[in-house]
């Protein structure tokens, strides 16, 4: 038996056997193709259920990620032409199966057909999901993360808001620091047992941060936050970063790094950072739901303005993805036909800034900067695709952001479930400033 108990939140898209994560139950059931599955009550039966599975989710000895005891392959396990058919249970139960399982059917129909170690394992998997299902319950009853101490789970107060699946509430007007309200629903999202503090933060640089053309966009980022009564953090306690774009209220870029939980330290390097002035948000979560502390009121988002004097490069485009350990690749196909990535990061026009092995990104390609258009292929089509190159290939998900002078002109979001390469995506230049943009 295979049991997976995943916390998702909301920034966390996902597809296929998952569902989609948008808190709607009626459209979880899918094709690979990403069409919905329609059954007669809510909640499908069993035969329902399996077909639904066998139809539209069997694998192919290919595809498959298992590997197998000698003698055994994917035929040995491949049940996808089977018909389903209800067990029945037989007259007499052996006693010894009746001793261990008494009325429950699961139980007895898996000690009959696979034997009674089996049906022991069903008895613990089952004793295992109501201690999971009583303690995330539990948060919700026992735990007030949000200012008021009104229960998280379902909607919050006035003033507070909270991603789909979130397990607390933040408010939007915090000591001194307003949040959007997109920025404050991923904070609540994300703090899946609940907040940190309260407590303070001190942090190098300190006040504004200042950057220039040579800076890259980037800043490196260490501090340390120290709970107010001096208790020690959970183990999970980790720092989630927000790149605010005063500019464009509807893009932000989010990061996430984990504190020492003895001292509170962190050390990160925050990259992608717009031209202009903008804030670097900071929110201090705990995200295993099992280590929660009841931190109603707390203030634990912490705001660092940065004043970036670089310009604007003409064209970037950036992937971030899910995977914590994983490596996912970046590819930008010029208009002359150069293919920039990992193994070629300086193309005739753009470059790769990093080659990000261990999770999360962003890689950006950027345009560089001193071109001649007329004696170059800079203005014209930009193909862009990536890659994974290692993670899981069923939870990984991947996001495409491109920028043409600043301006996000698509954002391509995706998973890698059916290939490990995504669709192609293009965006075209046809303005180009040689001032911005050059190699950092």
């Amino acid at each position: 038996m295979l049991r997976v108990n995943a916390y998702a939140p909301v920034s966390l898209a996902t597809t296929g056997l998952l569902g989609n994560n948008n808190g709607e139950l009626g459209d979880d059931f899918t094709t690979v193709d990403g069409e919905t599955v329609g059954f007669a009550t809510a909640s499908p039966t069993v035969e329902e259920g399996t077909n639904y599975c066998t139809t539209n989710w069997c694998t192919t000895a290919d595809a498959s990620l298992f590997t197998y005891a000698e003698g055994e392959d994917h035929g040995t396990f491949d049940l996808c032409d089977a018909v389903y058919a209800a067990p029945v249970l037989p007259d007499t139960i052996p006693a010894s199966i009746t001793e261990l399982c008494g009325d429950n059917a699961d139980c007895i129909i898996d000690a009959l057909l696979a034997g009674e170690e089996v049906g022991q394992a069903t008895l613990e998997g089952q004793a295992e999901d109501r201690a999971y299902q009583e303690e995330v319950a539990g948060l919700c009853a026992s735990n007030s993360f949000s200012s008021t101490g009104a229960p998280p789970c379902t909607t919050c107060p006035d003033g507070e808001v909270s991603g789909t699946g979130a397990t607390a509430c933040i408010r939007q007007e915090l000591v001194g620091l307003s949040l959007p309200e997109n920025i404050a629903a991923a904070m609540a999202a994300d703090a899946m047992g609940g907040f940190a503090g309260p407590g303070s933060l001190t942090t190098t640089p300190a006040g504004t941060i200042q950057l220039t053309e040579e800076d890259g966009g980037s800043v490196s980022l260490s501090g340390t936050f120290v709970r107010d009564d001096g208790a020690a953090l959970p183990s999970s306690t980790s720092v989630f970063i927000y790149t605010e774009n005063t500019a464009q209220p509807d893009d932000f870029v989010r990061g996430q790094e984990a504190l020492d939980p003895s001292t509170g330290a962190f050390s990160t390097v925050v990259t992608d950072i717009p031209a202009g002035s903008s804030r670097l948000l900071l929110s201090f979560v705990v995200v295993d739901p099992a280590e929660a502390l009841d931190t109603a009121g707390a203030d634990t988002a912490f705001a660092l303005d940065v004043s970036n004097s670089a310009c604007v490069p003409s064209l970037t485009i950036t992937l971030e993805w899910t995977g914590e350990i994983s490596d996912v690749d970046l590819y930008v196909v010029e208009p002359g036909g150069e293919v920039v990535y990992f193994s070629n990061r300086g193309g005739d026009v753009g470059f790769l800034d990093n080659d990000d092995t261990y999770g999360f990104g962003p890689e950006n390609y950027i345009i560089d900067s001193a071109l001649d258009p007329a004696a170059s292929q800079v203005l014209g089509e930009y193909e862009t695709y990536v890659k994974l190159y290692s993670g899981d290939a069923a939870t990984e998900t991947w996001r495409l952001t491109a920028r043409v002078s600043g301006e996000v002109v698509w954002i391509e979001e995706g998973d890698f479930i059916s290939s490990t390469q995504s669709d192609t995506f293009a965006v075209s230049l046809s303005v180009y400033d040689p001032t911005c943009g050059g190699v950092p």
